[in-house]
């Protein structure tokens, strides 16, 4: 999916040996009328209305610069792009608030949020929580006692993430990032 959204959206980088190379889109590349209906010919099924959604919401109704200014300012990866944010809005400087930011875009949940946030903002305390996270934090730490927890919580969530932030060493609250 990640290849046909850079493919039909992303602008040009290059060809090497005949195959051709595009980037990320941007957010402003997702909007229009006919976006929608495009990525779910695509194959993304119900996640087409959710990026065509959240790319409006980004171009439309954050100030410009809102995406990078959710970058960890402490990430070398990251720090290097110029931030472009409106100077009224301030610099998101946890990895908490990143978080809750990305949780108010459109069909953007935990996980989603934190897989942004570590892969794309530079937050390496980010813990996305998938089923093959979950089963480990059962399996191997005791979570979700008495049975098995088909649905899970948002404090089951932060609490998972929250257990291998602290193993790995990168404090036991979140207001500490």
């Amino acid at each position: 999916m990640v290849h046909k959204l850079c493919l039909n959206y992303g602008p040009f980088i290059t060809t090497i040996e005949g195959e051709v190379f595009h980037d990320f889109p941007t957010p402003e590349a997702l909007t229009g009328p006919k976006v929608e209906s495009h990525l779910r010919e695509l194959g993304f099924g119900y996640r087409a209305k959710y990026i065509a959604e959240t790319a409006r919401i980004i171009t439309q109704e954050r100030p410009p610069g809102w995406l990078d200014s959710l970058r960890n300012p402490e990430c070398p990866a990251v720090s290097a792009i110029k931030q472009e944010a409106d100077e009224s809005e301030p610099t998101i400087p946890t990895y908490p608030a990143a978080q809750e930011a990305l949780l108010g875009l459109s069909g953007v949940g935990p996980k989603v949020a934190d897989c942004v946030c570590l892969m794309g903002l530079g937050w390496w305390e980010s813990v996305p929580v998938d089923t093959h996270v979950w089963q480990i934090a059962q399996r191997d730490y005791s979570f979700g006692k008495g049975g098995k927890t088909k649905t899970m919580t948002k404090a089951m969530y932060d609490a998972v993430g929250q257990h291998f932030r602290k193993i790995v060493g990168f404090g036991v609250a979140p207001s500490h990032f």
